[in-house]
């Protein structure tokens, strides 16, 4: 099945709320075709599959952008001033992941964090 086929098909799964269901490891290692004119090294598929995996395994707590409204928490964005200054989560707070550790004394003790980044890597290492 073409690469570009199965994230349109995984696209309607996911605007449609419907279940896909593959096992941990097939969800992580789906090995699809590299065409450059049909897809991204970075696969949509792959890349979900490993979101997936880390939540299943209880890398990461996942949380919906539907529960921003609802809650206390503080959402830090690790990306660099730039892309932050391009658009961001409102209300979010600015810290790169590079200055993260010297500035750790600004962020609340009192409240739950939320780690935003541009596409999961950065928020996942902080």
């Amino acid at each position: 099945m073409q690469g570009w086929f199965v994230s349109i098909l995984l696209g309607y799964f996911v605007q449609f709320r419907l279940e896909l269901c593959f096992d941990q490891e097939a969800r992580e290692e789906a090995e699809l075709c590299y065409a450059p004119q049909y897809g991204a090294a970075k696969d949509p598929v792959n890349i979900c599959g490993m979101v997936a995996a880390n939540a299943v395994r209880g890398d990461v707590e996942l949380a919906h952008s539907t529960d921003l409204g609802r809650s206390r928490a503080l959402v830090l964005d690790v990306r660099d001033s730039r892309e932050f200054d391009g658009g961001a989560i409102e209300g979010s707070i600015n810290i790169p992941l590079g200055q993260l550790r010297e500035r750790l004394e600004k962020l609340p003790r009192d409240r739950e964090i939320w780690i935003s980044c541009g596409v999961g890597q950065r928020a996942y290492y902080a």
